[in-house]
């Protein structure tokens, strides 16, 4: 049906990744879950490499702690800066727009 959604996906990013981008652009943020607790280095959620910032998850966030972000709309893409000695892992739950 014309102008649905493709179904919500998800992108696990684990410490050591590095930073990187989903690159489906535009694309649509729905949630953001803590899989491995974090620690050492803040994480940061952005609409691209350079655009604005999201969300800042602090070090030591709880295992399971979510982030709604309710189908907000990213033309630049989900950037995720995880610093370079960062630890734990993210869910990212995102679809992009038909």
């Amino acid at each position: 049906m014309k102008g649905l959604i493709h179904d919500i996906q998800y992108t696990l990013y684990a410490h050591g990744s590095g930073d990187t981008a989903i690159t489906a652009v535009p694309s649509l943020l729905y949630g953001v879950t803590v899989t491995v607790a974090t620690a050492t280095q803040t994480i940061t959620i952005k609409n691209g490499s350079s655009g604005d910032t999201l969300l800042i998850i602090p070090a030591s966030t709880a295992v399971n702690t979510y982030y709604d972000f309710n189908g907000i709309k990213l033309d630049s893409g989900i950037y995720v800066d995880l610093g370079s000695s960062a630890t734990g892992s993210l869910r990212i739950d995102w679809s992009y727009p038909l």
